[in-house]
């Protein structure tokens, strides 16, 4: 796939994850990232609460689950080894959705912040009142597409 396009793989099972090893398509997810975005503080998963309920109980072959609790208060809990993030904007698992992502986000997504602030008084307020705009410049956007790889349910 082309640079600037979000990339995914697919989970080869409409309705979600095979009956068999279904912790596959994590492990090929975490492949399919080059392994230069697979180190660092900033790798992991980003799923929402649905998802994350559903794999949480996957097992491996010997019965193992792949979702580790995490051991100390205030650290994310593990998935093959990588922190899981939830965030409830990614959707729910179902055909063609893009549930589970894996990657390095600090070099997928770039946040700009301006700095400073800007207040202006408004002119035009009722006598004896007192009104300000205040508006601070945020953005964002893709830096990176090869970081982040994405798990498509397929039909």
């Amino acid at each position: 796939m082309t640079f600037g396009t979000w990339q995914f793989i697919k989970s080869q099972d409409g309705s979600g994850f095979p009956s068999t090893a279904p912790g596959d398509a994590l492990i090929n997810l975490i492949y399919a990232v080059k392994p230069q975005y697979r180190v660092g503080p900033n790798v992991g998963w980003q799923m929402n609460s649905a998802t994350a309920g559903a794999i949480r109980k996957m097992k491996d072959g010997q019965g193992n689950y792949l979702w580790q609790e995490a051991m100390m208060q205030g650290e994310p809990a593990l998935l093959c080894g990588y922190p899981v993030w939830l965030n409830e904007d990614m959707p729910d698992i179902g055909s063609n959705a893009l549930p589970i992502a894996f990657g390095n986000w600090r070099a997928a997504y770039l946040i700009v912040d301006r700095i400073g602030t800007r207040i202006v008084r408004d002119p035009y307020t009722k006598p004896g009142w007192l009104r300000l705009y205040i508006s601070k410049r945020v953005g964002g956007a893709p830096a990176d597409s090869r970081a982040v790889k994405f798990l498509k349910i397929t039909t």
